[in-house]
């Protein structure tokens, strides 16, 4: 069935044809590890970087760094529901499995797999658990510092940061989706928020030189508009409910 999973980073047509499969350069998982086992640790004093977990989600999988799961991660997979997380003696333990798990995802001989190995890697986004909301709001601005224009931060909750592949979230996800369903129903999709896909510099290119792609989501097609409404109750929500026609915010947004 059609989708938008991972924070948009997996993106599922109907029929369940990939539409979008994002990954991030394997520089910014070495940096991210480095820095939560360095200067996070070195900033509390006790051997703990300020009691926080760091894991790394890889299509239906996660792993992270460490002797085994943190008690963190652990509520993350009992309470959330998110893939019970692999621990692995160093990152670049950590990088192989991620590279296996999407090779074999996608079909990949070893040629291809070696070729990807140095630019991106089955890593699509990278969350930091921490106990309280307070230790996430002091180190989101050194996170968005170490990561710079290689990456993007958001939050789901005020507990959880999350690192995502620069120009790619929930909003771009949402409109690929939106933009393909319209296309099956003879509508037109036009996003009512300002991305790479739908600036008119952009879009012709992001959807493959199809002009009545194009059209749609710059909204200069003849056709009767899709409908779509939106619910979110989170800031990776944000963007998604001004792309869609109507976006509405929970009583519990935060």
């Amino acid at each position: 069935s059609p989708g938008v999973f991972l924070q948009g980073l997996d993106v599922r047509a109907p029929g369940g044809g990939s539409l979008a499969s994002v990954s991030m350069p394997e520089e910014v998982v070495r940096d991210a590890f480095a820095f939560h086992a360095g200067e996070m640790r070195d900033f509390s004093g006790a051997g703990d970087p300020s009691g926080t977990a760091l894991t790394a989600f890889c299509g239906e999988e996660c792993h992270t760094v460490g002797a085994e799961p943190h008690a963190l991660l652990r509520e993350l997979a009992s309470r959330f529901h998110e893939p019970r997380s692999v621990p692995w003696d160093d990152v670049e333990q950590l990088l192989a499995a991620a590279r296996a798990a999407a090779g074999a995802s996608c079909g990949e001989d070893d040629e291809t797999s070696a070729l990807r190995r140095d630019s991106t890697c089955g890593v699509s986004k990278l969350l930091l658990a921490a106990p309280d909301a307070a230790t996430i709001a002091t180190w989101r601005p050194r996170w968005e510092a170490l990561l710079g224009s290689r990456a993007s931060v958001t939050q789901a909750v005020p507990t959880m940061l999350e690192v995502l592949p620069v120009g790619h979230d929930k909003t771009t996800g949402f409109e690929s989706l939106a933009a393909c369903l319209a296309r099956e129903s003879g509508l037109a999709f036009r996003s009512g928020a300002k991305t790479a896909k739908t600036s008119d510099e952009t879009s012709a290119r992001a959807v493959s030189n199809d002009s009545n792609v194009a059209n749609e989501l710059r909204g200069s097609s003849p056709l009767a508009p899709l409908r779509v409404v939106a619910v979110g109750d989170g800031e990776n929500d944000a963007g998604m409910l001004r792309a869609a026609g109507v976006g509405v915010a929970l009583a519990n947004a935060c």
